[in-house]
């Protein structure tokens, strides 16, 4: 089985620093994977984010790409995105979707705090997901499998960390497993969310082993907060291939 590996822009992250999206898709280009996730945080940057035209031609010539949802409308703000049938929500959810068909994406992916509204995205023409969230959100799995169960054709983002520091890793995945499309790969290591996985031990790569059966994208998304260190993420890319493979 070979899963399609991607990668996410969120992995150039860092905390206090300005983000440069079209950059960081540049960067994520040089990379030898098989789709990018555009991922920006905040709904201002991501509304002021315009695509070169070398990176949409690029970006194009993949068959895995996605966008992620910004979480929250500008930086250092609590109040975050979540889909309401407002204009100033729609003007977001309008610029989402002519990203999506530019790049010829196939998924847009939402937190789940974010489809509290979720029939208003009836209204455009993309695929999206509902993903799993930390432990503060405070979601339990019911509500993940009530959401599914009324919404029958809504896929899954599975994130790894996420389920681990809930501690409902084993659960979850056994009860969302048949709506699985794609999972945010990274891992909890010494309590800490979004580790990459060739930094860690065997006894902690153990505890996700199960993940290798799923024939679903693998969108890495890493938390290094060391700008610039591409050969990092290279040298993640091989290892989760090969672990995937293992």
């Amino acid at each position: 089985m070979k899963q399609p590996v991607c990668f996410s822009t969120g992995n150039f992250y860092v905390k206090g620093k300005k983000r440069d999206l079209d950059k960081e898709i540049s960067n994520s280009l040089k990379l030898d994977v098989e789709g990018i996730e555009l991922l920006d945080g905040t709904v201002t940057s991501f509304m002021k984010f315009r695509l070169s035209k070398s990176n949409k031609k690029k970006l194009k010539k993949l068959k895995y790409n996605t966008i992620h949802v910004p979480f929250r409308w500008k930086d250092n703000s609590k109040r975050h995105f979540i889909v309401y049938n407002t204009k100033e929500c729609r003007k977001v959810l309008d610029r989402l979707e002519k990203l999506y068909k530019e790049i010829g994406a196939i998924n847009i992916n939402f937190h789940y705090y974010q489809l509290k509204n979720i029939k208003v995205l009836d209204d455009y023409d993309f695929n999206y997901s509902v993903e799993n969230l930390e432990k503060h959100h405070h979601i339990k799995l019911k509500s993940y499998k009530d959401m599914l169960n009324k919404n029958k054709n809504l896929p899954f983002l599975f994130d790894v960390s996420h389920a681990m520091e809930c501690g409902n890793f084993d659960k979850l995945l056994n009860s969302v497993k048949d709506r699985i499309k794609y999972v945010h790969i990274h891992i909890m290591h010494n309590g800490e969310l979004h580790r990459l996985l060739h930094l860690v031990d065997n006894k902690t790569l153990s505890k996700i082993s199960k993940l290798k059966k799923l024939n679903v994208v693998f969108i890495i998304e890493g938390g290094i907060e060391e700008e610039g260190n591409m050969k990092i993420f290279k040298d993640e890319i091989k290892f989760v291939r090969k672990w995937l493979n293992s």
